[in-house]
């Protein structure tokens, strides 16, 4: 008996090329994600960051149902703690700068071209753009840079690291740092509770535990500190 191969319809041509193509991508995938790591993992061993190297921090602060919040500010000048009554409208807001720096809402973004971008307020979220702040220079970057591969914070596998930040609404109640940036060509995100702002009076037993920081959630907060600073914001 003679066999013979029966061609394809002319209409499933298409159909047959399209499933060609993606089982050649599927099999070529694993070997293009070992080679993007195989770069990142190489940028992040070096003392300089990559040309591409970008940054983000937000603060998220909840939002209240009634449009503003209560805050704790700290004890200054021997003064004790008050609480500060902020309106919750986007920038500008009333109060804003008596908040802990830990626990401003705030938003900061590096690109590739070293320009820190800075917004302070309730409406500065994961969503805004800020505006130029400040031209930053090597010695800035290198600084940022060692902060955030000294402490970890770019472990490909920290267990920080999420495919979106929370949302306002879902954060429970809670102040949260999300941090992203870029390293050779890879992008994370890595969100963190940034715990209770800082009281004047000691902590009760009852608080203690709520109000301890992971040692993460501290490292995030030197790299706030730096960009704030950088900002004319602390």
């Amino acid at each position: 008996m003679i066999h013979t191969r029966t061609a394809l319809p002319r209409a499933l041509a298409p159909l047959a090329a399209a499933i060609a193509l993606t089982l050649a991508l599927l099999s070529a995938a694993p070997g293009c994600a070992s080679a993007a790591a195989a770069r990142f993992d190489a940028a992040a061993q070096r003392e300089t960051p990559p040309p591409d190297f970008q940054l983000g921090l937000t603060v998220q602060a909840p939002l209240s149902r009634l449009g503003a919040r209560a805050v704790i500010t700290p004890a200054r000048d021997g003064q004790p703690a008050t609480q500060t009554f902020v309106t919750n409208t986007p920038y500008g807001q009333r109060g804003v700068a008596n908040i802990p720096l830990s626990h401003r809402p705030a938003r900061f973004v590096i690109e590739a071209d070293w320009i820190l971008r800075a917004a302070v307020g309730y409406g500065a979220s994961e969503t805004v753009f800020p505006p130029n702040t400040r031209q930053l220079n090597a010695s800035d970057i290198s600084a940022l840079w060692s902060a955030l591969r000294d402490a970890g914070l770019l472990d490909p596998d920290h267990p920080a690291i999420v495919s979106a930040p929370p949302e306002p609404e879902q954060a429970f109640g809670r102040t949260h740092y999300v941090l992203s940036y870029q390293v050779a060509g890879v992008r994370r995100t890595l969100v963190f509770d940034a715990g209770l702002p800082p009281t004047a009076s000691p902590p009760s037993p009852t608080t203690t535990a709520a109000s301890t920081v992971d040692p993460d959630a501290q490292a995030v907060r030197g790299v706030l500190e730096q960009l704030a600073a950088l900002a004319w914001q602390s």
